[in-house]
């Protein structure tokens, strides 16, 4: 859904029809009036998108997680990763790869993870994903953070991306 400013002639314009004038009773000044407003904005060009309710939860809707995230790491941090990989599944012992590209130089720091094993490629490029073999044999999920550095040295930090994902044991037979 794309928004569309509303375009009239006269776009801010508007009648006041005065209903009641009330006077100060000590000074004889104006103290208020009660008026009525009508839009005066002539023609109309573009009848522009309504802001209701129905329109708003539509594009939110519209607006998922995985996209909102793609959007703002990459248009605020540069960090590009395909929206599908925001929210990840991982199965038995398989590992996960995410492709990672950058706009510019960040140095990326991996935040411990009790379940998961994760590391990156020796260009920092490719994050991988597996389940601690101690812990696949229960389903589970969570997150997994990841924080970004302006400098090898890790002293300033730009942000922390967050990968949510699923565990799905490849059995559930405690006998494999």
């Amino acid at each position: 859904m794309r928004f569309e400013n509303r375009e009239t002639t006269n776009s801010n314009r508007k009648n006041l029809h005065v209903l009641e004038v009330n006077y100060n009773p000590n000074t004889g000044e104006l103290a208020s009036l009660l008026v009525e407003e009508t839009s005066n904005e002539g023609d109309v060009t573009v009848e522009g998108t309504k802001l209701n309710a129905t329109n708003l939860n539509n594009a939110f809707e519209d607006l998922n997680r995985n996209k909102l995230l793609h959007f703002y790491y990459k248009e605020v941090f540069g960090i590009v990763i395909d929206e599908e990989l925001f929210t990840i599944e991982l199965t038995g012992a398989n590992t996960k790869s995410i492709p990672i590209s950058y706009d510019y130089t960040l140095y990326p720091v991996i935040k411990t993870n009790t379940y998961l094993n994760l590391s990156f490629n020796s260009s920092n490029t490719t994050l991988s994903v597996q389940m601690k073999t101690n812990y696949q044999s229960t389903s589970r999920s969570g997150a997994l953070y990841i924080e970004y550095y302006k400098e090898s040295a890790h002293t300033h930090l730009v942000c922390i991306l967050n990968i949510k994902y699923t565990y799905t044991p490849s059995s559930t037979n405690p006998l494999d």
